[in-house]
C-alpha cells in the first residue's frame, strides 16, 4: 500500500505540536515532560482543538479529536476525516485509510508536542500546537472530505 503524503505531513505536525515554538528555546519552566498512560494522554486530547504550526514556513494546522475516537485535521481548506486512539504511552493518529502514525505526547508551558520516534522534544525542529480550546469551535467534524489526498 503507497504510503499517503499526507501521514506524513501529519506527523511533522503532530511533532511540532508538542514542541515549543519554533525557534524559540525552551525556558526550564517550560522544559517538555512526557503525559503518560492512556487516561492522562486522553484527557490531554478528547474534545479539544489543537492549533499549531510547522517549524518551516509550510503554514497554519488544526486538529479536533472528538469523544468516540473521530478526528479532524485541517491545513488551509481542506479538512481531513480521521481516527485517534492511545496504545500505551503513544497517542496514534490515522487519516485516509493511511497507516497510524504514533507519538508520545509532551507539555511544554501552554504548547503540546507530539514527539515521533527517534526526536527530542527539546527538538526546535517540531510541530508545534501553541492554542488548545475546548470543544470545536470551528465544526470541522462536520467540515470533513472523507477522501482527503
Amino acid at each position: 500500500m503507497a504510503q499517503n503524503p499526507l501521514n506524513g505531513f501529519l506527523v511533522l505536525a503532530l511533532a511540532a505540536a508538542l514542541t515549543a515554538c519554533a525557534g524559540k528555546s525552551i525556558s526550564t519552566a517550560d522544559a517538555p515532560v512526557q503525559i503518560k498512560g492512556q487516561h492522562d494522554i486522553t484527557a490531554a486530547l478528547i474534545d479539544k482543538t489543537f492549533y499549531g504550526r510547522y517549524p518551516s514556513d509550510r503554514g497554519r494546522w488544526s486538529e479536533y479529536f472528538s469523544k468516540n475516537g473521530e478526528s479532524a485535521y485541517r491545513e488551509g481548506h481542506k479538512t481531513c476525516t480521521g481516527h485517534w486512539e492511545i496504545s500505551q504511552d503513544t497517542a496514534c493518529f490515522t487519516y485516509d485509510l493511511g497507516e497510524p502514525n504514533c507519538f508520545t505526547v509532551w507539555q511544554a508551558g501552554s504548547n503540546m508536542l507530539f514527539v515521533s520516534d527517534g526526536q527530542d522534544p527539546k527538538d526546535q525542529d517540531l510541530v508545534v500546537a501553541d492554542r488548545i480550546v475546548a470543544g470545536d469551535p470551528e465544526s470541522m467534524m462536520g467540515d470533513r472530505d472523507p477522501t482527503c489526498r
